[in-house]
């Protein structure tokens, strides 16, 4: 009989209940995983030990961080390499040769860190929920004939521009006057103003 192999893991399995074991393990789907993406599977040593990895490191993230303080410098720290470098440090030592009677063992302080709890937001009232959920109708046709006409009140269309304007190198010669009612992009012509800005608008 033939013997059974799994090509992801490159495992030589025993016989189909071995194999279902196999296929039902988190490092087979692990390689399965690592198959899909081209890359080649891991051993299950190697497995394990990144397995181990990870587990090490979440156990380290779920314990409570400690604050490590110096009372006579008044500084914090979160890990204690760095608390006991700020020990050997030449300004702490020259704090603690001036203050005599103090020892290093004295001024560190280890507590653990309290966590932060974020602030949950206000409830809000109802009657602030209602008025915001309602909306009030508007015409968008009202509001862009609104702004063009007073846009076109400060504009002054039919006045002649003055000589010192116009650039005297221009060999090119422009009509006098500006229809308001004629479209700039596709020389529509409109009835009124206000409808060919809202025109030009959308």
């Amino acid at each position: 009989m033939a013997r059974l192999t799994c090509n992801a893991c490159n495992k030589e399995l025993v016989d189909e209940s071995d194999q279902k074991l196999h296929y039902k393990s988190e490092w087979h789907r692990y390689n399965l995983k690592r198959k899909v993406a081209g890359v080649p599977g891991v051993t299950e040593a190697l497995f394990l030990a990144r397995q181990s990895a990870l587990a090490e490191e979440k156990n380290k993230l779920s314990e409570t961080p400690m604050l490590y303080s110096c009372g006579l410098c008044d500084k914090g720290y979160r890990n204690s390499k760095s608390h006991a470098q700020h020990l050997k440090s030449r300004s702490h030592i020259m704090r603690a040769s001036q203050q005599t009677g103090h020892s290093d063992e004295g001024n560190a302080i280890i507590k653990p860190l309290l966590c932060r709890v974020m602030n949950k937001p206000p409830q809000q009232r109802e009657q602030d929920n209602e008025e915001s959920d309602e909306w009030e109708e508007v015409d968008p046709e009202e509001d862009l004939v609104g702004e063009a006409t007073d846009s076109l009140t400060h504009l002054n269309v039919n006045e002649q521009a003055s000589n010192d304007d116009m650039d005297d190198d221009d060999d090119v010669k422009y009509g006098s006057e500006l229809d308001p009612s004629c479209c700039f992009i596709c020389d529509l012509e409109h009835d009124t103003v206000e409808s060919c800005m809202v025109h030009m608008h959308k």
